[in-house]
Order: structure tokens, then sequence, then C-alpha cells
């Protein structure tokens, strides 16, 4: 309802008057595009690798004691 408030017939009517009802329109929609986007790219993100940790030196030398 909100792009109406930009037409004379119905702006005359309203509190306020007139209004550019169509840009909160296009920021929601805008808002709701990148939410779209952003859950399909969690849904496709690769799969990592897991992590390998090299062993450590320390445990490779033998102890000298």
């Amino acid at each position: 309802f909100l792009p109406l408030l930009a037409k004379k017939k119905w702006y005359d009517k309203a509190k306020y008057g007139y209004a550019r009802g169509w840009e909160p329109v296009i920021y929601v929609r805008n808002i709701r595009s990148y939410y779209d986007i952003m859950l399909w790219l969690d849904e496709h993100k690769p799969q990592q690798p897991q992590q390998v940790t090299p062993p450590s030196p320390y445990s490779i030398m033998p102890q000298i004691l």
C-alpha cells in the first residue's frame, strides 16, 4: 500500500499527505535479496579441509635422559 501514497488520489486522503512510498518497498526488497544470497552462499560453501597439525620436533627426537 505504500506506493499508493505517491498518487494524488491517495495522498489527498492520507494524514501526512504525499510520500515516496516505493522507496521503502525497494529497500526491503534489497534486504531480502541480500538475505537470500547469504543463505545460498551458506548452503553452497565449499568444504573446508581439516587442519593437520605437523608433529612437534620434540616428539620425533629421542629423549636424551
